[in-house]
């Protein structure tokens, strides 16, 4: 018999969520081959989540910088986050890829 400690079941939770969102990315992929139409729409909505991640991140680094109030992290496990500069940056990145993805969507670059 196994027995589950808290850090084997924490391992096991992470390997299912890992092994459910690889057959979702997959079952979408499959899907958007036999249905090309589904490409844009995905690009449109992976567009809008890297826009509105960019937004809040850049809030967020900006109101931190001119605040002065030290950069608290919101889940232990970020630390790519360290400084209101970081921040920034991701945020403009993210920014910066969600409006190349939602103007690539609606050119049409990449369908056939």
């Amino acid at each position: 018999m196994i027995e589950f400690s808290p850090e084997h079941s924490g391992r096991v939770l992470a390997f299912g969520g890992t092994l459910a969102m690889g057959v979702l990315i997959g079952a979408i992929l499959a899907t958007m081959y036999f249905r090309p139409g589904l490409i844009a729409i995905f690009a449109q909505a992976k567009a809008m989540v890297f826009l509105s991640l960019g937004v809040g991140l850049l809030t967020w680094g900006i109101i931190g910088l001119c605040t002065g109030v030290p950069h608290d992290q919101p889940f232990d496990w970020i630390t790519l986050l360290r400084t209101p500069a970081e921040t920034i940056g991701w945020g403009a990145g993210l920014i910066t890829a969600g409006t190349v993805a939602l103007v690539l969507s609606f050119t049409g670059l990449g369908r056939r």
